[in-house]
């Protein structure tokens, strides 16, 4: 490659230039230097699921606005009975 790189440069052949230009192209790819970047499917279908951030965040924007995000705030209604007149009727229990 020395003498076409010579060439090349000192005498402007343009042959030679594109000589040198392909031994350093095969060069390159007999080394692996040349390969192409690869899409990780893996990493790609990570990126499109939320992050424990934005979950957390989401769960508490629920919590403060609701779910319909009306600014309502009302929590879900709770698995335990309200209590009822009777309840009250007797103090000491």
């Amino acid at each position: 490659m020395q003498p076409f790189y010579e060439r090349a440069t000192k005498g402007r052949d343009v042959q030679a230039g594109t000589l040198c230009v392909k031994i350093l192209e095969r060069r390159a790819l007999l080394l692996g230097l040349d390969s192409p970047t690869r899409v990780d499917v893996v990493q790609t279908q990570a990126r499109q699921a939320p992050s424990s951030y934005e979950r957390i965040t989401d769960v508490l924007m629920n919590l403060k606005y609701g779910p319909s995000g009306n600014g309502d705030g009302a929590a879900a209604p709770s698995d335990h009975p309200a209590p009822s007149d009777a309840d009250d009727a007797d103090p000491n229990r």
